[in-house]
């Protein structure tokens, strides 16, 4: 798929993606939602798989505010093409925010304190 130019933020309107986890728990991003967060979790979540999004522009920002277990974020396409692709840890109290191309995910932040829910 070729690259898209000029491509402008979409945050989709489906409700927040609540993360469930138990020890070696995977899941996978549901495709109507920007926001993915894993609140109150048990353990730590070993691959959320983020698929490939339909429409260039496509935001997801994936939300730990569990207290101690970590979430572990997987991109199926990642922008380098070149390159296996990403794996990104999420740790307690942080945001990971992904931009989708058209052709892959780019990282656009992570670490960030959790803002107010």
């Amino acid at each position: 798929m070729a690259l898209e130019n000029n491509i402008f933020p979409l945050f989709l309107k489906g409700d927040p993606q609540v993360l469930n986890a138990a020890t070696g728990t995977t899941e996978s991003w549901n495709g109507t939602s920007s926001l993915v967060v894993a609140d109150g979790i048990d353990a730590s979540i070993t691959a959320f798989t983020l698929g490939d999004a339909e429409l260039p522009g496509t935001m997801v920002v994936v939300r730990n505010v569990t207290g101690t277990h970590t979430v572990k974020v997987v991109t199926t396409t990642d922008f380098r093409v070149d390159e296996d692709n990403e794996d990104y840890t999420v740790a307690d109290n942080e945001d990971v925010t992904f931009m989708w191309t058209g052709a892959g995910w780019v990282l656009l932040s992570t670490g960030a304190s959790v803002a107010s829910t």
